[in-house]
């Protein structure tokens, strides 16, 4: 995509301004007009959450809770590890292993563990600027909305 092929216009044929972000031929996010296929697009949330599932994304918020509760960042790497094999040998999600086999690898995961793993967990955990919190996602949609007058 060129930047310079996309109308600067962002009114829709209804007269309604609307943008969607694209990335240009150097890897930045611009705005480029939207055509509204957007408001006819179909999702299914379901479908994505158990694709965001796959692959053990929540192994960082594991090392995570695990160096908040005190353990040096490469002990809790080789924990998360043995976890992650662990899910990978019982074909299941790091959320889906039970409390005592997660307690196996370290005595100081708890029941609240679970918060982390969840994927909500993961995403409100990461509530800083430009972080995938969905606070955080609306804020910056907000400021780029009003940054365009959109």
């Amino acid at each position: 995509m060129k930047v310079g092929e996309w109308r600067q216009d962002i009114t829709n044929y209804n007269g309604e301004k609307r943008a969607c972000y694209a990335l240009d031929d150097q890897g930045n996010y611009v705005v480029v007009p939207s055509s509204g296929w957007e408001a006819e697009a179909i999702v299914n949330g379901l479908a994505m959450e158990d694709a965001a599932k796959k692959g053990y994304a929540t192994a960082t918020d594991l090392a995570d809770y695990l160096v908040k509760k005190g353990l040096p960042f490469r002990d809790a790497h080789e924990t998360v590890a043995h976890a992650v094999k662990a899910a990978q040998s019982h074909a299941c999600d790091l959320s889906e292993l039970p409390l005592a086999v997660l307690q196996g690898f370290h005595p100081q995961i708890e029941k609240d563990v679970y918060e982390c793993l969840s994927l909500r967990g993961s995403l409100n955990a990461r509530n800083t600027l430009g972080g995938t919190a969905p606070a955080q996602v609306r804020a910056q949609i907000a400021r780029h909305q009003a940054r365009l007058a959109v």
